[in-house]
Parts: structure tokens; C-alpha cells; sequence
């Protein structure tokens, strides 16, 4: 027993520096987790399934990642799932947006299967296991989800990195070219923006020029009195450490949604100049 035996015959050279407890009487001291903390977790785990559930119930929104090949009559694209679900026998009808174009489901496969199925346990066992977990998973797709699809009867040269994915089914989400926006300037901002000042506006894989059409109100944050954060309506300068309600006009059309209806498609940064200005979520698509 070393607990015993050092108590009876302690180390000079520990003792001449340490007088804490020793590690036997510091684990006796430990305390068990209490039902609060536990409570807390299951509270934490039931708010992350909740948000889940949230993501699951909107309707299917497809992000185009990447085009890989054309496949046949198909064409083969890397896509991510930002919100809903979609069943390879079920969703055979979606559409491509900016354009619109009508499509056809006609392969479906998890890329995270892909990638598993190369490093597969070598035991009869685990590949059977994962074959059939695999076959069950891979014929749904849900929030979170990269999956490789093969779409028909569309036009390679009418895809891009950034269209978006939807049921064919009305009403179609309808690209805008105009929204209203809360943002947040950043503190690199050197020269104050002003009503009608030019960026490029970045969300998801796309950029696409923009300028700020209107200055509705704004608030800095720099300040510690009260009565400066306040909002001001209809600013005519936006520095930095400052938040913001614009309007802000694009070049041309994309596909946007609210921040609360899809975040994938609801946040954004401004850039000028190679610099990030300011960071933002859509509140209304106009």
C-alpha cells in the first residue's frame, strides 16, 4: 500500500516543498456531479435537437458546392443540404435556381459514406454492418448533409457553384435583387460608408457587386453612455463599431432568404478593397 507507506515513512524531499493533500485524500474529496448539472446537459441536448428538428421542418434547400462531371443525360454535382430533407424516391422533381430550370433526381450518394467505404473495417462483420447502415442512410438527406447528385435533363453550361436546389413545386423561392439588412461594421473601416457606397456582397459561394441603396438607422457601439447608443434614423455616414439597418441593392438577382427562414442564405460579409467592411444578416428580401 503506498498511501500507507509513505504516511509512515514520508519523502523528505517531497514533504520539504508540498503540503497539500495526498492523491488518495484528494480523490476522497471529490464530489459527485449533482441532478442540476446533469439536468443542464439534457437541457443542452434537447435545445440542439430542437434546432435540428427546426431545420428539418423548412423546406429543402440545396447548395451547390461544386460540379463534378457530366455523367450521361446527368450531371453529377456536390451539394450541401442547409435545411429541410429530401428522400431519393420521393424528391425525383426539384428545380435550379437563379434560372429555374426543372430537374431530375436521378442519383443520390452521402459523400461521408463515399469516404467510408474507402478506410472500411477489413471484419466480415463491420463491413456488413456499415453496408447496411450505408444502403438504409443513403436514401435520405438532411440538414447538414454533403451529398454527390446526379441531376437530368439540365444543362451543364446553365449550372454553377452557388444555385440553389429546390422542390419543383409552387411556390417557388423567387431570386431577389433587393433586401433590407441589419449589419455590423468592423473596425478596420478607415473611411466611413455612405449612402450609395459600392461593395461586393459575399454569401455562401457567391459574390456579387452591391451598393447601399438606403441608410435607415444606426447605433454605435464605441461609446459607453447610454445616450449614444441610441438608435438614429436616417444616418448619413456609418463608421466603425457601429450597427446598421440598410437597404442594399445588387447587380443582379440571386437567391436569398431571412436570416430566421434559412441562415445558409440569410448572412453575408461586405467587402471593399480586398478588406472585409462590414458583416450582416438579411432581415426582408424586398
Amino acid at each position: 500500500n503506498v498511501h500507507a507507506k509513505l504516511q509512515a515513512e514520508p519523502c523528505l524531499q517531497l514533504t520539504s516543498w508540498y503540503k497539500g493533500p495526498t492523491l488518495w485524500e484528494a480523490m476522497e474529496q471529490l464530489e459527485l456531479p449533482n441532478n442540476n448539472n446533469a439536468q443542464q446537459g439534457s437541457n443542452k441536448n434537447a435545445i440542439t435537437g430542437g434546432r435540428r428538428q427546426k431545420l428539418l421542418e423548412k423546406p429543402l434547400r440545396l447548395l451547390i458546392t461544386d460540379i463534378l462531371q457530366e455523367q450521361g443525360k446527368g450531371v453529377a454535382v456536390r451539394a450541401k443540404v442547409v435545411s429541410g430533407w429530401m428522400a431519393a424516391h420521393l424528391d425525383s422533381k426539384l428545380a435550379v435556381l437563379p434560372l429555374g430550370d426543372p430537374t431530375t433526381l436521378s442519383k443520390m450518394v452521402h459523400v461521408q459514406e463515399n469516404l467510408q467505404s474507402t478506410t472500411a473495417d477489413t471484419s466480415t462483420s463491420a463491413m456488413a454492418s456499415s453496408s447496411s447502415n450505408n444502403n438504409q442512410r443513403s436514401n435520405y438527406g438532411v440538414a447538414g448533409d454533403l451529398i454527390d447528385l446526379v441531376l437530368s435533363n439540365v444543362d451543364v453550361s446553365r449550372l454553377s457553384v452557388g444555385n440553389v436546389v429546390v422542390r419543383s413545386q409552387p411556390p417557388l423561392l423567387a431570386p431577389a435583387q433587393k433586401c433590407r439588412a441589419k449589419i455590423y461594421v468592423l473596425e478596420q473601416v478607415t473611411m466611413p460608408i455612405i449612402r450609395g457606397a459600392t461593395a461586393m456582397f459575399h454569401i455562401h459561394s457567391i459574390q456579387v457587386p452591391c451598393f447601399l441603396s438606403t441608410l435607415v438607422q444606426s447605433m454605435s457601439m464605441g461609446h459607453g453612455n447610454k445616450k449614444e447608443n441610441q438608435w438614429k434614423q436616417r444616418p448619413r455616414a456609418l463608421t466603425k463599431h457601429s450597427q446598421a439597418v440598410v437597404e442594399i441593392t445588387l447587380q443582379q438577382p440571386i437567391v436569398m432568404e431571412s436570416f430566421d427562414d434559412c441562415r445558409a442564405l440569410g448572412r453575408f460579409v461586405l467587402r471593399r478593397s480586398g478588406e472585409s467592411i462590414a458583416v450582416g444578416r438579411i432581415e426582408q428580401v424586398l
